[in-house]
C-alpha cells in the first residue's frame, strides 16, 4: 500500500500530474502489435474503450511536444533524452 507521502512524493516528480489522476488506479502497458495478433478482439476492445473515454474527457493524452517532420531528427533526440513526460507529435506541416 502507498502512503500519502509517498503518493505526493511521487507526484512532485511530474509537476502538474498526478499518478493515476490522484485515484487508487492502474496504468498498464502492453504490445500493441503483439497483443493484436495474439488476442485481436480483447485488444480491439480495450482501444475502442480508451477512444472513448478520450472522447468522454475521462482520460486526457498529454502531448509534451509537437515537432514539424522537417525537425524529425530533433523529436529522436528529445525522446532519446528520456526527460519526455507525454506523447511526442510529429506534424506533417508544420
Amino acid at each position: 500500500m502507498m502512503t500519502a507521502a509517498r503518493s505526493r512524493a511521487k507526484s512532485a516528480r511530474t509537476p502538474g500530474h498526478s499518478p493515476a489522476g490522484g485515484k487508487n488506479a492502474s496504468l498498464i502497458g502492453m504490445s500493441l502489435m503483439t497483443s493484436l495478433q495474439n488476442e485481436h478482439a480483447r485488444t480491439s476492445a480495450a482501444i475502442a474503450e480508451s477512444i472513448a473515454s478520450v472522447a468522454r474527457g475521462d482520460l486526457q493524452v498529454v502531448i509534451a511536444k509537437k515537432f514539424p517532420l522537417a525537425e524529425a531528427a530533433d523529436a529522436h533526440r528529445y525522446v532519446e533524452s528520456r526527460a519526455v513526460f507525454g506523447r511526442v507529435v510529429m506534424l506533417p506541416r508544420g
